[in-house]
């Protein structure tokens, strides 16, 4: 399989603030045929990480803060590890964010991994990923909700609920079958052990 290099640079003076890139430098740009990078190769850097995943980010973003110049090599088209999401075109074909920037087009849009971040609007949080941002000094605005929902085969209406355990318990009630809640304790008590 064919696979393209993406490189960014990360370079902060000091901890006031944090970004893919500086304010300053020239938009991020992918390294892959027909496309140019936003670093010439022989710039030096002090830290070169791989990887441009939510460890990899944390990891060039908290060097950069405290002042070394960093450099992100990513394989993907798309950084964020996990954390991405990609678009797929009315054709059915992938379409990178850096073209669809450059040339808006109708897409679908697909998260590649978790969508629901808890603990990252509170001050004092176990969230590792919290950690990260209060380390480099810079966090986003956090959009706190208190209603979830979705739309399923068995809900093609969808539905909304408060998050809570005891709503969940509700729509394991309402959608789940007569005995989904005794399959969600019995699950729940497999994994417990797991959690520890």
């Amino acid at each position: 399989s064919h696979m393209t290099a993406f490189a960014l640079l990360i370079s902060l003076p000091s901890a006031a603030g944090f970004g893919l890139a500086p304010a300053h430098a020239p938009p991020l740009r992918l390294r892959a045929p027909a496309v140019r990078a936003c670093a010439p190769a022989s710039e030096e850097v002090d830290v070169v990480v791989v990887g441009a995943g939510l460890g990899g980010l944390s990891c060039a973003g908290l060097l950069a803060s405290q002042g070394l110049k960093v450099a992100v090599l990513e394989s993907h088209y798309e950084i964020g590890g996990c954390a991405h999401e990609f678009n797929v075109n009315m054709d059915g074909k992938p379409v990178p964010s850096e073209l669809l920037a450059k040339k808006p087009q109708p897409v679908f849009k697909f998260e590649a991994g978790p969508s629901l971040y808890s603990g990252l609007s509170a001050d004092a949080s176990p969230n590792p990923l919290k950690h990260i941002f209060q380390m480099v000094g810079e966090e986003p605005e956090w959009i706190n909700y208190d209603t979830w929902g979705a739309h399923l085969p068995e809900v093609p209406e969808g539905y909304e609920l408060s998050i809570g355990a005891e709503n969940f318990m509700e729509i394991l009630r309402r959608y789940g079958g007569p005995t989904a809640r005794e399959d969600w304790d019995r699950l729940a008590e497999q994994l417990m052990p797991l959690t520890k």
